[in-house]
């Protein structure tokens, strides 16, 4: 994530969106959630980028890979 960028995400199970600013903010969120859900995480993938009409915006898909506890 280049300097100045963003990461716009809904983490956790209470699926709060939020706007997180620099990389390691984005770090502490998901540490922040991680554990806190049904879900174990166990593998993020990014597996395509997208430009927008917006030059320094792009949507990026990911596969989460885990297990729902229960």
């Amino acid at each position: 994530m280049a300097g100045g960028a963003g990461h716009t995400a809904s983490l956790g199970a209470t699926r709060d969106t939020r706007r997180y600013e620099e990389r390691e903010a984005v770090r502490a969120g998901h540490r922040a959630v991680r554990g806190t859900g049904p879900v174990q995480v166990r593998e993020i993938r990014r597996i395509s980028a997208y430009e927008t009409t917006d030059p320094q915006v792009i949507t990026a898909e990911h596969v989460v890979v885990g297990a729902l506890l229960a």
